[in-house]
């Protein structure tokens, strides 16, 4: 079996059974509010859990049947891995068994189990009509060898079959991915007397501690976890793919249904996307330019403007792209699966799967090719469409969290692209980055004809300034991201930098001087650079004459002197704060611990450059932590 734990949610028309079905399955009755014992209809999402026989652990998400409530089943079928529809003997295929199979069709769900329930109130002739009806509609979806289940919840017959089938079920469903940030949407908040605020949802991805603090989105709220349950239990951590209850602390609004807890400074808000959308054979029109929808994302619900990308209209049955304004911003990436409903009538009309995020209207790329390779379902296609919509250079982490492929399994896709000569590796700073080999070809053709035109009108001047070197050919990088391709056309040999400064290879003619410099550079071009008596006898010189050659470099804007004894390249200095700043803007807030790791150094050389960074007036001390200097 390739997993340890899933979720099961239930679905299927109103008073089928699945309350009942999910009681004699855990012994746990999910209907929980006052209103729907009386009514005896599932309002409200529940929740359940047990074990199958060879131990692995399930979670149940028993999903209200009423189209009333349709809006309550989408925010519990998010993040469900198997799919058990329910289908009463009595009442054979309903309106909502249809609806509810289309769901979970389009969230992606691949694996279902069909439970017929109440056998024992009908005879052998209507059982056999109801399992024709349910065959029938199998083989219109993706469920066509779903096994299928007599049971009665009544009388316990079946029951055993029922479990057997669903463990056989069981290797058939997708591990999720734990080397991902950890991401839950909420599906329910309350409080509990002595304990305070409770949140629950299904951890999406990743794996969820208590060490440190969560981002609440769409709010940005710090959050503090105090405990993790799951199944009831108190646990050290929960792994993607659990139900999850925790504990937390936090101030001012209470999380809410349709919030998401995600790893400080991981997910952005976005408030458009571009989709594959597939509209239903039922949908009762067609979707044509600037449709009003509402958009079910996670546990949220929004309104939603569509507009077709590929022809005037989305007519139903068909599958085709779409851009898609979100009236409120949501933390969605790509393959997040999503589920449309018209206005009116109220009814489930389709669903996608995005496959582009847009931040503040900025230019993308629209072309069908480009959609069609981030829509194959090709790791190594959609990693390079990535790579080629980058400007500049994108570290292995950030690729990861972008195409949403964990790092075990986007490194060695990233192996097999560079391999295959369609991707370039850059290794800087103890990172690895990566750029598309078209978009490398060009930034070294671009280079080379700028550098070419400043020696040809200025013959007698060294070379240009990196800085502006950047705003004339990468004017959309940062100065990192440009030095670090700079770097690499350094190493390729296309261009030679000495003083700051960048010249063709061919036109630069060394002095002694400087090539003492670049060595002594190369020495400090990093976090964990020797102290200056050391960094002395490493260069067999006199610490007078090294004292000297600092001086110059520090002149000309390529070193700095954070104390008496230690002396950083420039640009060590400014990819130090590059990364200071980067977290900051997530956590609000950095120990000297945290410091040391994200510069993967000691605290011998994190805390003088934490003292430097308060003399700039990046940072200020406040306590045990670093905060921004303007806060």
């Amino acid at each position: 079996m390739s997993v340890s734990h899933f979720v099961i949610g239930t679905a299927g028309h109103i008073d089928h059974g699945k309350t009942e079905l999910v009681k004699a399955l855990t012994g746990t009755d999910t209907d929980r509010l006052l209103e729907e014992k009386r009514r005896g209809i599932s309002i409200e999402i529940g929740f359940a859990s047990f074990f199958l026989p060879e131990g692995l652990e399930v979670s149940i998400v028993d999903l209200p049947g009423h189209e009333r409530f349709v809006k309550n089943m989408l925010a519990g079928s998010t993040g469900i891995d198997l799919l058990l529809l329910v289908v009463a003997a009595d009442d054979g295929v309903m309106a909502q068994t249809i609806e509810h199979l289309a769901i979970a069709e389009l969230l992606d769900v691949r694996v279902a189990v069909v439970a017929i329930t109440k056998i024992d109130m009908v005879d052998e002739d209507r059982l056999q009509e109801v399992e024709t009806e349910v065959s029938e509609l199998l083989e219109k979806s993706i469920f066509i060898k779903a096994p299928v289940v007599k049971v009665s919840a009544k009388t316990k017959v079946g029951l055993d079959n029922l479990v057997t089938a669903i463990e056989d079920e069981t290797g058939n469903i997708s591990e999720r991915p734990i080397d991902l940030p950890p991401r839950i949407p909420i599906d329910r908040s309350f409080t509990i007397k002595g304990s305070g605020r409770v949140i629950t949802g299904t951890l999406w991805s990743g794996v969820l501690t208590t060490s440190g603090p969560l981002e609440l989105l769409p709010s940005g709220k710090n959050v503090r976890p105090r405990k993790i349950e799951v199944r009831g239990q108190k646990v050290s951590k929960a792994l993607a793919g659990q139900r999850v209850a925790i504990n937390i602390v936090i101030t001012g609004e209470p999380p809410r249904r349709g919030d998401v807890l995600v790893a400080p400074a991981t997910f952005a808000l976005v408030d458009e996307i571009i989709a594959q959308v597939k509209v239903l054979p039922s949908a009762s029109a067609a979707l044509g330019k600037r449709k009003r929808l509402r958009l079910f994302h996670g546990t949220k619900e929004v309104a939603a403007t569509l507009t077709p990308i590929t022809g005037r209209q989305i007519v139903p049955g068909q599958t085709a792209y779409a851009r898609i304004h979100l009236s409120e911003p949501v933390p969605a990436v790509f393959r997040d699966h999503f589920i449309l409903r018209s206005l009116s009538p109220v009814t489930t009309i389709g669903g996608g799967t995005i496959l582009r995020v847009l931040f503040k209207r900025r230019p993308i790329d629209l072309s069908i090719s480009h959609l069609d390779a981030l829509a194959s379902g090709d790791d190594g296609c959609v990693v390079e469409e990535f790579l080629k919509a980058q400007k500049g250079p994108i570290a292995s982490e950030d690729l990861s969290l972008n195409a949403q492929i964990g790092m075990e399994k986007i490194e060695s896709v990233l192996e097999l692209l560079v391999s295959e000569e369609r991707a370039v590796k850059i290794d800087s700073w103890r990172r690895t980055y990566y750029v598309g080999v078209e978009a490398m070809a060009k930034s070294g053709q671009a280079l080379q004809v700028f550098l070419a035109d400043f020696h040809q009108s200025t013959p007698y001047q060294f070379g240009v300034a990196k800085e502006k070197v950047r705003m004339s050919i990468w004017p959309e990088l940062s100065s990192s991201q440009a030095d670090i391709l700079l770097d690499y056309f350094v190493s390729d040999g296309l261009v030679f930098a000495k003083e700051g400064e960048v010249a063709l290879a061919e036109r630069v003619k060394e002095d002694p001087t400087a090539a003492v410099i670049e060595t002594v550079l190369e020495k400090i071009n990093n976090f964990s650079p020797p102290g200056f008596a050391n960094l002395a006898k490493e260069l067999e010189t006199s610490e007078h004459d090294l004292k000297a050659l600092l001086n110059r470099a520090q002149s000309e804007g390529r070193a700095v002197q954070v104390s008496k004894e230690l002396w950083f390249s420039a640009a060590a200095i400014s990819e130090a704060k590059d990364r200071l700043i980067d977290y900051l803007a997530g956590a609000g807030e950095i120990t000297i611990s945290k410091f040391k790791e994200i510069l993967g150094t000691t605290r011998k050389f994190a805390v003088p450059l934490a003292e430097y960074f308060d003399k700039e007036a990046v940072t200020r001390r406040d306590g045990d932590v670093r905060v921004p200097y303007k806060n």
